[in-house]
């Protein structure tokens, strides 16, 4: 009962803070203060969701550790080569950058193979279909994203075009991490990871929209 107390509390307060965080995003006086946070925002959200995390292992560690160097340099090669995602470069929002990518980048890829793993794992337990699920999960996230990141100087792509080669590189990279997640640690339940991603691709739904993405078309 104390851990459900404690998920819906958890729960609650993320929805507080996100909500004010998108009324700042929203208020032009606001959003530079708002940006400011975001990579403070980035390590809240990993700490909260490993808050609920149930088994601490060295096999743990080290999946998560090879997650976020893979997905730093991974980035690092694609800012400095253009052939993974397409040809981007970072704002200054993220903050410090070493090789043109900013170090919380390496948390964010963490959090994002643990939350969307979190969610499917609540539908399918077959390694391959999770894998594909989660990559998929992963990748649409990163459509609602795009739209609002370039707005608020996340990053930028030239041409100010975003290539489908991005989305499908995200999808690759995404189910190969997963599959590597799925297969050095069990299938360990966090009810939280899942409600926070949700409540941040809610957030950055609104944005998405806000910014003028592709899903503003389905309200026209």
């Amino acid at each position: 009962m104390n851990i459900q107390k404690h998920l819906n509390t958890a729960t609650w307060l993320a929805l507080v803070i996100y909500m004010v965080g998108l009324t700042g995003f929203l208020i032009p006086e606001l959003t530079p203060w708002m940006m400011r946070l975001t990579p403070v925002n980035i390590l809240l959200a990993l700490a909260a969701a490993l808050t609920f995390h149930k088994k601490w292992t060295p096999a743990f560690g080290g999946a998560a550790l090879i997650i976020a160097l893979g997905g730093y340099c991974v980035e690092v090669a694609g800012v400095h080569t253009g052939v993974i995602f397409g040809h981007y470069h970072y704002g200054p929002t993220l903050g410090f950058s070493v090789w043109g990518v900013p170090l919380i980048l390496a948390v964010n890829w963490f959090f994002l193979v643990y939350a969307t793993r979190s969610l499917a794992q609540s539908w399918l337990k077959d390694p391959l279909l999770l894998s594909l699920l989660a990559a998929a999960l992963m990748t649409g996230y990163d459509f609602i994203l795009e739209p609002v990141a370039v707005r608020y100087h996340f990053w930028s792509w030239d041409q100010g075009i975003i290539p489908a080669q991005n989305y499908l590189a995200w999808f690759i990279i995404s189910f190969m991490f997963h599959y590597i997640f799925l297969k050095w640690v069990p299938m360990n339940p966090n009810s939280f990871a899942p409600r926070l991603l949700l409540i941040q691709a809610v957030f950055f739904a609104v944005l998405h929209v806000q910014a003028g993405g592709a899903i503003a078309g389905w309200f026209r």
